[in-house]
């Protein structure tokens, strides 16, 4: 809904909105929502693991070893951004920035274990192969 029109020096004139009370009723609604729902989403690494193929598993270390790479980039940029902005963010802001980069490091950890398991499993599914 329009508010009001300001203006100011040279400057184009602005148009300020505000929010109509059945929006307000919204995203009342949307932050209780996010506030007490949780979505952990399936990540189609799991299914492409646990149905690989026999013809790649040579190359399946690399692509591991990659992921890793971009997960650990992706949790060190979003770090170094909150450190940048961290200033202009409201304490409730910065914990929702560090739950999103605790999020990339978690999924870089599990990554670690998963190399460190990937010889056995490679075993396992080249055992598998040689019995069909």
């Amino acid at each position: 809904m329009k508010d009001r029109v300001e203006k100011q020096g040279n400057y184009p004139k602005r148009q300020f909105y505000r929010i109509s009370e059945s929006g307000e009723r919204a995203l009342s609604d949307l932050r209780s929502e996010g506030l007490t729902e949780f979505a952990i989403k399936p990540d189609p690494l799991d299914l492409a693991l646990a149905r690989l193929d026999p013809t790649a598993l040579d190359s399946l270390s690399m692509i591991i070893e990659d992921r890793l790479v971009r997960l650990r980039e992706g949790a060190a940029e979003k770090q170094a951004h909150l450190e940048e902005i961290t200033q202009y963010l409201t304490l409730a802001e910065t914990w929702a920035m560090r739950h999103q980069i605790s999020r990339w490091r978690s999924e870089a950890d599990w990554h670690e274990d998963l190399i460190a398991a990937l010889p056995e499993i490679i075993a396992d599914e080249k055992s598998r192969k040689e019995t069909t």
